[in-house]
């Protein structure tokens, strides 16, 4: 056993102690009990406290180990994990008794997967880390905390030694601090035919037009040929064949790029000889700079033709699309810095441009703007799409314009003749679709009927509230193909059942792709007409009666289409539910009136007002939007609002001359749509401020300096990924200006990212920028393959080969500490304690801890002084009484004489005074 002191210069103070003792033994003894035995105390606690200070520990060698076994899993060694299963298992089956095991995997990062404990039962691995690189340097540092200080250290790694992230070296010298025993279990690999692209190089930013180089550099362990394609975002840049040499290679492309914005380029090899494809593409990013370009995206063709020759006339850049060719990711959205959806239908753009509208107006601050017509706002089924969640406007109408309780019943031809179709799907199956579209279009309070015929009719679905819309959906699904055609009795039902509804609007929607030799429904429709029923009607193919169905639809106060593009049918469901209301569509001529006097509006109003409008598409503004212009009957004709971080604009009539006849030669209508374009072109993108992103294994280091210095500004970033996936981090401060963040990376792929700065919940600047993730580092070369021998020989560790050479060696045993300055400050604690009580309480310690002989003694000769004692107090008390009783005896005397004197006195007084009286007589 060893003794150590942290702080031996105190021990000067001991000595001290014992000196003023001795010098006040002579006065401590004169004292009374009590007093001495006070300041003794004080005297030991001052001593207890001193050796306190001083930090006395004791140490001894111990006798345990403890084992811990570290499993390379990274993606170069976790073919190896049977093996390893096995190896730790028979280890753990033999270790020695006494000596303890757990077992950590890593690979970028470390996991526990066997805490350290005594049991001998080990089946196999359970976790898995991250594989994507090799940190041995990681794996040891966590071993080391993990390790108990009272053992000896006994490390079993199983690696092949591949490390491309850390650095072993620097771990080394805490390992020999530690008197760690290390034992190497190396992994070998044999050495594949392998290419991959190491770096994809372009210019962090250029310009519009500007030619630029690309470099493609390529590692190569064998001589072959392959071929390199070359893309920007999804169009081929170029194909080259090329030689490759074992080593370094170096391929060069040219190109001008044309685009705008952020712009991504991959490189593809396709070597003849090769063993890993996961690394043969590499992706990288450059930011083309020029003036802001729009996208006019055009429900059908000339819709914006009018719109056209305005970008024209004010020099702005443009790119026309059909609604089928817009853009599909995140990233080509970001080309364009405003988007205008001339009357487009929601159902004609794809799923991946509706998803990725949201974030491209919210977080990277793009503009839009849409424009109406009889396919766009409701009637372009826009309800509950994010088009309307970005939009200023509501696709219903609310408050005092809200739409009354409707029943709506669809009466849908199951002949067999409804099998026809075109080849994938047939006219009864889009029929049920179209009927689950308007089944959705419906509010949950309005009503709605299916009504099913052939030869004749039976309810799919009895008038009901819309409520329960997935009970309604399997039921219309449910719709088979039976005979013939009979049309007039199943309208006949329709109408008396949707009669009896107490909704305020009734709509009956009759398709068919038959005919019906009946001809006299003008009764029925008669009656329809006086209990304000309306009926539209579709016919399908070319084998319906037209001629019937027209006539049906104007007699019934609706519409009728006609269609053999089965597409169509669904949109024209979702469009009847609306137009039942005829609260949608205006189609009259009024005056736009001035509701806010907006920037939009600079240089366009004169004192002639603003031209006519001859129809719109009812809306309903939102809470925080700012409608500039309204109708007649207060509905928003022009409505705009910021979401997030870009601006949208409601514009609810159309730009194709059909409402808008007298804008088209109005001269300040060039002046009207430069406003709101430009309106949505603004934003706070940030000219001084920039960002620099990182990859750090699976995660983006995001760096950014703003030009603002303020303390009370919060910097967020947010990433969005291929798929649309988004993560949001706050970022530190780091310093004034300088902001750092860590965001996680879920797979290999470009991450939009944007970072933002608030100052008091306002945005004051924001900055957009990309990130990609590669091929994990475990597909490229590992340049140094002496890891594992370096660790050994500075370690003087071992390479072993199977699990017996563990426990031959003798791990150099650790001394165990024990610190006992809390235990001397605990017994000074206790003593101060018993200090305080002495002096207050009188506490006589010896009745608690003094032997019992000793007690009984003392008790003995208490009593016996306690009896002298007595007697003394008794003799002295008889005493008192007699000298108190000689005393009384005394007085009375003195008295008594006192008295006759008294006596006497008056007696002669009063001889005196007769014998005075007698003489004057």
């Amino acid at each position: 056993m060893q003794v150590s002191i942290g702080r031996p210069y105190l021990l000067v103070l001991i000595p001290l102690i014992i000196i003023g003792v001795i010098l006040s033994s002579r006065w401590l003894f004169q004292k009374k009990d009590k007093k001495r035995n006070v300041l003794i105390i004080r005297s030991v606690l001052i001593f207890l406290i001193v050796l306190a200070l001083c930090g006395i520990n004791f140490r001894w060698d111990t006798k345990g180990t403890t084992n811990l076994f570290i499993v390379d899993l990274s993606s170069s060694a976790s073919n190896y994990r049977g093996e390893a299963d096995r190896f730790i298992s028979e280890a753990i089956n033999t270790i020695p008794i006494g000596e303890t095991a757990g077992v950590l995997v890593f690979g970028e990062n470390v996991l526990v997967d066997r805490f350290i404990n005594e049991s001998r039962a080990y089946n196999q691995i359970t976790t898995t880390p991250i594989q994507r690189s090799t940190n041995i340097q990681n794996a040891l540092t966590s071993a080391l905390a993990l390790f108990p200080e009272d053992r000896a250290k006994r490390i079993i790694l199983i690696s092949d030694g591949e490390e491309n992230e850390g650095d072993t070296r620097r771990i080394i010298p805490s390992l020999m601090e530690q008197n760690v025993e290390i034992n190497v279990l190396k992994i070998d690999h044999q050495e594949q035919q392998e290419v991959y692209i190491d770096d994809l190089r372009v210019p962090d930013r250029i310009h519009y037009g500007e030619t630029f180089n690309i470099v493609v550099e390529v590692k190569s362990n064998v001589e072959t040929q392959g071929q390199i394609t070359l893309y920007s975002g999804r169009t081929k840049k170029g194909v080259s064949t090329v030689d490759i040499q074992k080593g370094d290679n170096r391929f060069v492309f040219q190109d001008t790029q044309l685009e705008t914005g952020i712009q991504t380029y991959k490189a593809v090899i396709e070597p003849l000889i090769d063993t890993e494809l996961r690394n043969n593409e590499y992706t990288t990013y450059t930011n083309v700079q020029t003036q802001p370009k729009l996208l006019l995206v055009e429900g059908e063709p000339g819709e914006g033709e009018v719109l056209e020759e305005i970008l024209k006339a004010s020099n702005i850049e443009y790119v026309k699309r059909s609604p089928f060719a817009v853009p599909r990711t995140l990233n080509e959205l970001t080309e364009y810095k405003s988007i205008i959806l001339a009357n487009v239908n929601a159902n004609d753009l794809s799923d991946s441009f509706l998803s990725n509208i949201k974030p491209y107006v919210n977080d990277y601050a793009g503009g839009l703007i849409v424009t109406g017509g009889e396919n766009a706002f409701a009637l372009g089924d826009y309800k509950d799409t994010p088009l309307e969640e970005v939009l200023p406007v509501y696709m219903d109408l609310k408050g005092k314009k809200e739409i009354p309780e409707m029943a709506i019943v669809m009466i849908i031809d199951q002949s067999g003749s409804m099998s026809d179709g075109n080849g994938f799907i047939n006219n009864l199956d889009m029929a049920k679709e179209a009927a689950i579209e308007a089944l959705n279009t419906i509010r949950d309070t309005d009503s709605i009927g299916i009504l099913a015929f052939d030869h004749t009719y039976q309810w799919i679905v009895d008038i009901q509230q819309a409520n329960n819309k997935d009970a309604i959906n399997r039921k219309i699904n449910s719709i088979d193909i039976q005979g013939g055609t009979s049309i007039f009795p199943a309208l006949k039902e329709g109408y008396e059942q949707i009669n009896k509804t107490n909704a305020q609007i009734k709509h009956i929607i009759l398709l068919t792709d038959g005919q019906d030799g009946f001809v006299a429904y003008d009764d029925l429709l008669e009656e329809m007409n006086n209990n304000n029923i309306t009926l539209s009607t579709v016919s399908i193919g070319f084998g319906a009666d037209t001629f019937l169905l027209n006539r049906l639809s104007n007699m019934g106060n609706g519409r009728y289409y006609h269609t053999d593009l089965n597409t169509d049918i669904p949109r024209i469901f979702a469009q009847e539910v609306y137009l039942s209301s005829r609260q949608y569509l205006h189609n009259r001529a009024f005056f736009p009136r001035i509701r806010y006097n907006h920037p939009i509006l600079n240089r366009v109003v004169t004192n002639r007002g603003l031209p006519s409008l001859l129809g719109y598409i009812a809306s309903s503004p939102k809470e925080n939007a700012t409608v500039i212009l309204d109708s007649d009957e207060e509905d928003p004709i022009l409505a705009v609002w910021q979401y997030g971080l870009g601006r949208t604009v409601a514009w609810n009539s159309d730009i194709s001359g059909a409402w808008s006849a007298q804008y088209t030669p109005w001269e300040n209508n060039i002046t009207l749509w430069q406003n709101i374009i430009n309106w949505t072109l603004e934003n706070y993108e940030s000219s001084s401020s920039n960002a620099t992103v990182s990859i750090e294994g699976n995660k983006a280091k995001i760096s950014y300096v703003s030009e603002h210095i303020d303390p009370n500004i919060r910097v967020s970033a947010v990433s969005t990924s291929e798929e649309g996936q988004q993560k949001e981090i706050q970022l530190s401060n780091i310093k004034p200006g300088e902001y750092e963040g860590m965001i996680n990376l879920d797979d290999i792929g470009y991450y939009s990212m944007n970072i933002r700065e608030t100052l008091n919940d306002n945005v004051i600047g924001y900055v957009n920028t990309a990130a990609v993730m590669q091929y994990p580092l475990e597909y490229k070369f590992f340049e140094n393959k002496q890891v594992l021998e370096m660790l050994v020989n500075e370690t003087n560790g071992r390479f072993i080969e199977n699990p017996q050479e563990i426990f031959e060696g003798n791990v150099q045993a650790v001394k165990a500490m024990i610190d006992i300055t809390n235990f001397l400050l605990v017994l000074a604690l206790l003593l101060f304690v018993y200090d305080i009580g002495n002096r207050r309480l009188n506490i006589d310690i010896r009745k608690y801890f003094g032997s019992k002989k000793k007690l009984n003694q003392e008790s003995i000769k208490d009593e016996t002084i306690n009896d002298g004692n007595s007697e003394t107090i008794k003799v002295e008390e008889k005493e008192k009484n007699i000298t108190k009783k000689k005393s009384l005896k005394t007085k009375e005397k003195v008295k008594k004489v006192k008295k006759e004197e008294n006596k006497n006195q008056a007696v002669s007084t009063t001889s005196a005074l007769l014998q005075k009286k007698k003489d004057r007589l």
